[in-house]
């Protein structure tokens, strides 16, 4: 019995001290809890939300406004780590928009504000292809516009799916997810990173930078923009949460 006790104890400090072991000589990565939860957002008007189904029992909400014009062209929001991720970008869409005549689309990450399971780095990238593959638009005629979180996500995908431009805004170069649990700061977290995904992106980048972003440093957005081979805009005033109500883009 005490042997067994003993290796019982030995278990449960490799278990629960590897965590640690990673947090002390791994990479010193930001991390933030992932704000998941129950669907929150409000629907704007002129949008539409439905379910797209990324594997067999798990589906995320999308929503969407479509254009007048056939050939119209399509803003795709990849949101950040929020509550309300569809009304986040809704509302930027629409601001970005204007009374031009353009597609607007962006969803929920698993488990993010009433889509199902539970985001991860290894469903991410294939669960975003699915979301967009299901607009039935030719990537050639879409903009991919991404924050914070979503930057590694859509920086991925273009990388392999050709976007007409990709525009990351307080992108996140790299960083460390965490669940809502109180064990949580001594996991060792899920990475989500950009990586050398850049660097095999084809279409035109252009990387935005909040001037009092105190979320994510403005080395990360200088990385991102060397990486592209371009340079990093500084939104005057803005804050990692304002950039979104601040920013101007051109597609």
């Amino acid at each position: 019995m005490r042997r067994a006790a003993v290796v019982v104890a030995a278990l449960v400090l490799v278990v629960g001290g590897a965590p640690v072991l990673w947090r002390m000589t791994g990479p010193k990565l930001l991390r933030f809890p992932y704000l998941t939860g129950p669907a929150r957002s409000t629907v704007l008007p002129g949008f539409e939300v439905s379910a797209v189904a990324v594997e067999p029992g798990v589906q995320l909400r999308v929503a969407k406004r479509a254009p007048k014009s056939a050939d119209a062209k399509w803003l795709v929001f990849f949101p950040g780590n929020d509550e309300a991720q569809l009304e986040q970008g809704m509302k930027l869409l629409t601001r970005l928009a204007g009374d031009a005549d353009v597609g607007l689309a962006t969803f929920a990450y698993r488990g993010f504000d009433g889509s199902g399971g539970m985001m991860s780095p290894a469903t991410t990238d294939v669960d975003a292809k699915r979301v967009v593959e299901a607009l039935q638009v030719e990537p050639s005629r879409m903009v991919f516009v991404a924050f914070s979180l979503g930057a590694p996500v859509a920086t991925h995908l273009a990388a392999k799916s050709r976007p007409s431009k990709l525009v990351l805004l307080a992108g996140a170069s790299a960083l460390a997810m965490l669940p809502q649990v109180p064990w949580a700061r001594a996991m060792r977290g899920d990475v989500y990173e950009v990586g050398e995904a850049l660097r095999e992106v084809r279409c035109p980048v252009e990387v935005f930078h909040a001037e009092a972003d105190t979320t994510l440093p403005q080395s990360m957005a200088e990385a991102l923009a060397q990486q592209a081979k371009t340079k990093a805009v500084v939104v005057p005033g803005a804050t990692h949460a304002t950039m979104l109500e601040l920013v101007s883009l051109t597609w």
